[in-house]
């Protein structure tokens, strides 16, 4: 509490230093309550769901086409060992298709599999999971094909190279809508009113 608001009758120079206090006290709340809502846009607009893992949309999406430029360089040299060996994706979801039949590996990630045709298990995160890719028949297909000394993977390169396609595709939407969201949430950051609040810390009262 300070001991006196504007218009009170006070010496000149207590009365500024009082004044000067009050205006701080009432713009300090306003000042944080514009850097939650501008907090709120940059956390709200750029998180998405890695399956149910919080997680950025862009970085998500900008990895994988170098792992499946990897996969499909290794693919070409006829070595599919070197491919399974290195080959990484989708978190979780890669790991269990190890240990899980097919139906049952699908039905556990339909909801990133599919996206956008959600069967209610994540409806919380309805329009912001991203999406996973089916590599489970691709990867068993491969494992076959080295079992029985096989070099020819052209049919599975060509299913990696379209996922490849709709990987970049989803990146480029991607880096335009968090783009917007920064843009947004640098319009509502409030440096006008910390412009002002630094003036007053700042200024000498005489």
């Amino acid at each position: 509490m300070f001991p006196c608001q504007p218009g009170g009758n006070h010496p000149r120079r207590h009365r500024k230093e009082c004044h000067r206090k009050y205006y701080l006290k009432i713009l300090f709340p306003e000042f944080n309550q514009a850097l939650r809502n501008t907090a709120y846009t940059v956390i709200t607009g750029t998180q998405y769901l890695d399956w149910d893992i919080p997680s950025f949309q862009v970085p998500y999406y900008q990895e994988m086409p170098i792992k499946l430029d990897r996969a499909m360089d290794s693919l070409k040299k006829g070595d599919g060992k070197a491919m399974l060996e290195g080959f990484s994706f989708c978190g979780m979801s890669a790991h269990y298709a190890r240990f899980l039949d097919y139906s049952v590996w699908k039905d556990a990630y339909r909801e990133s599999l599919e996206v956008g045709t959600s069967t209610g298990d994540l409806h919380w995160g309805t329009g912001r999971v991203l999406k996973y890719y089916d590599f489970y028949q691709t990867l068993e297909r491969i494992r076959t094909k080295v079992s029985a000394g096989s070099t020819d993977f052209t049919p599975e390169i060509n299913e990696l190279a379209k996922i490849k396609d709709d990987v970049n595709g989803r990146l480029k939407k991607a880096v335009t809508e968090d783009a917007t969201v920064w843009q947004k949430a640098e319009k509502e950051l409030p440096l006008k009113l910390a412009d002002r609040m630094l003036g007053l810390l700042k200024k000498k009262v005489r």
